[in-house]
């Protein structure tokens, strides 16, 4: 377990450095930025996770290439309150969370609806609190997001602006509620804006 969780620390890391490298390195490439909102659906392992519950979601991003593919670096913050699923049973929560990314986008340049597919390496961090047991717990938190969706464009410009529909899978773990290996994985449905 120790030896996977330092292989997706290091991977999240490395997603994230080459991500910051490609963006800053396409200084005379086509860029944009964009940003969505939408809702977390939590899911996992019983006894070490938040499943069955569902959060908010602020989502941002640049990114900057040609034609097909796109480096990509921004971040995210979460809140969710409901129920954690321990050890000893489901306790109310409260969760807030906040995370880096950076990897790569795949969007081919077509006129005026351009799909798209993504993977980001995830850095952040992550308060879980348990109001019934009087705790407050805060990690370091990383994994990765694999995410796909389109981008309905206003013109046939390749950095027009836009509405974003994104729709991802995010596996994030921690050390959270005394618990190694905590799951904040989620399904994230969201939408937003190309500019």
């Amino acid at each position: 377990m120790r030896i996977a969780s330092f292989a997706i620390l290091r991977g999240a890391c490395l997603s994230i450095a080459l991500g910051l490298a490609f963006t800053a390195s396409k200084v005379d490439a086509a860029s944009n930025s964009a940003f969505d909102i939408g809702i977390n659906y939590y899911g996992s392992d019983v006894g070490k996770s938040l499943t069955g519950a569902t959060g908010f979601f602020l989502h941002f991003q640049v990114k900057s290439g040609r034609n097909w593919i796109y480096p990509t670096f921004g971040a995210s913050l979460e809140t969710m309150s409901g129920n954690a699923s321990l050890p000893g049973g489901t306790q109310n929560a409260s969760l807030l969370a906040g995370q880096i990314e950076g990897g790569v986008e795949v969007l081919p340049a077509t006129a005026y609806v351009n799909p798209f597919i993504a993977v980001q390496g995830l850095l952040g961090w992550a308060s879980l609190s348990l109001p019934d047991a009087d705790t407050r717990s805060l990690a370091l938190a990383y994994g990765f997001v694999v995410s796909g969706g389109t981008e309905i464009r206003f013109s046939a410009k390749e950095d027009a602006k836009g509405i974003r529909l994104r729709t991802a899978f995010r596996f994030l773990t921690g050390n959270l509620a005394g618990i190694s290996g905590f799951q904040l994985n989620a399904l994230q449905v969201g939408i937003g804006m190309v500019f």
